[in-house]
């Protein structure tokens, strides 16, 4: 595992963890807090392609989510040089459990049978693989398989419950989303030079938003 803090004012400082998309013939940095290209690791631009030929095609980016509340406020989670949003799940109570914990790490298989297979955290919803008719396809001992998309998949959890964590880009309230992130991409023809994002967003909060923009 590899965590790092943030001191610069600029970037709130809490504990993440970098982990790298290299499934094809892009090379990627992402960080468990949201950014899913982060210049933090290489001191540049976050994206190398193609991989390993010093060209770089992005420096930063992230997932943003802006909504109303029935009072009229807007509420934010977003990931930009900073981040509003912290690795982890949010608990039933409706408060954030502790980002800190290795549980709430970057996690990444490849179709080599590489990574993190015996590891994958089914228990904080990472994906698992499914039968025809919906239930999970069980190994030979009876076990959930990890959902493999493409040659390379990464996942992790994260929310924006900490407020905090706000103050440094929109300062507005939290919206209390947990967001479930997939990344994946296939090291063939047509499709060796994309990198596919897929967000799961679970609304963990007792108010219901209009006008919900991501």
């Amino acid at each position: 595992e590899e965590h790092a803090q943030i001191d610069n004012q600029r970037y709130r400082t809490t504990s993440f963890e970098y982990g790298l998309f290299d499934g094809n013939n892009i090379s990627c940095w992402l960080s468990n807090d949201g950014l899913i290209v982060t210049f933090r690791k290489t001191g540049n631009s976050g994206m190398e392609w193609p991989k390993a030929s010093g060209k770089t095609i992005d420096y930063c980016s992230g997932l943003w989510i802006i909504g109303k509340s029935p009072d009229g406020d807007v509420c934010t989670a977003c990931a930009q040089y900073s981040s509003e949003f912290q690795p982890g799940i949010i608990l039933s109570n409706g408060a954030p459990d502790d980002p800190s914990r290795p549980l709430y790490r970057i996690y990444k298989i490849n179709s080599d049978g590489t990574g993190d297979w015996d590891e994958w955290p089914f228990d904080i919803g990472a994906p698992a693989l499914k039968a025809k008719d919906g239930s999970d396809s069980l190994d030979a001992n009876g076990l959930k398989i990890p959902r493999l998309v493409g040659d390379q998949t990464i996942w992790w959890v994260m929310n924006d419950g900490d407020e905090a964590a706000h103050n440094n880009i929109f300062a507005t309230k939290p919206l209390g989303i947990e967001v479930r992130v997939l990344i994946y991409g296939y090291n063939h023809e047509p499709l060796s030079d994309v990198m596919f994002i897929e967000w799961t967003l679970k609304n963990k909060s007792a108010i219901d938003y209009d006008s919900l923009y991501v």
